[in-house]
C-alpha cells in the first residue's frame, strides 16, 4: 500500500506545483531533499540542489520557461520510488524557441517525505533551444 500513498504524494505535489504553491510543496519534501536536473552548467535549471531553499531556487530558473502541456502518462512505483513519464512542451522565454520532449521524473521518499528528485530529460533539444542553435 505504501507504494500507493507514494503515488497519490506525486500526484498532490504537481497539483500544488500547478498552482504555483511552492510553499506547500515544499513542506511535504524533506529538509535535507536532493535535486537533481542533468545538463551543462550554461543552463539555469541543471546541476544538484539541496535543501529546501536549494529547491526553491531551482523553481525560480523555471520563470525562464513556459511550460505549454505537462502530461503525466504513467506512474510506476516500487517500494519507496515512483517513476512518472511526462510529455511536456516547454517555449524557452530567452530564445522563443519550443522544445517537445518525453521525461522520466524520479521520486523518492522516506518516511513519507521526498528526499530526492531526479529527472531525465532530452537535454541536448533545451541546450539548443536556450542557446538559440
Amino acid at each position: 500500500m505504501a507504494e500507493q500513498e507514494h503515488i497519490q504524494r506525486v500526484k498532490d505535489s504537481y497539483a500544488l506545483l500547478g498552482q504555483r504553491d511552492l510553499s506547500a510543496f515544499l513542506d511535504t519534501v524533506a529538509d535535507d531533499v536532493v535535486w537533481i536536473i542533468p545538463g551543462p552548467a550554461d543552463l539555469p535549471w541543471t546541476g544538484t540542489a539541496r535543501g529546501k531553499q536549494g529547491v526553491a531556487a531551482w523553481f525560480a530558473s523555471l520563470e525562464l520557461m513556459d511550460i505549454q502541456v505537462f502530461d503525466v502518462r504513467a506512474y510506476i512505483a516500487q517500494g519507496d520510488t515512483v517513476v512518472v513519464l511526462v510529455h511536456e512542451e516547454t517555449i524557452v522565454r530567452r530564445t522563443g524557441r519550443r522544445c517537445i520532449d518525453d521525461e522520466a521524473h524520479i521520486w523518492t521518499f522516506r518516511g513519507g517525505q521526498l528526499v530526492q528528485f531526479q529527472e531525465y530529460y532530452d537535454t541536448a533539444a533545451y541546450v539548443a533551444a536556450y542557446r538559440g542553435e
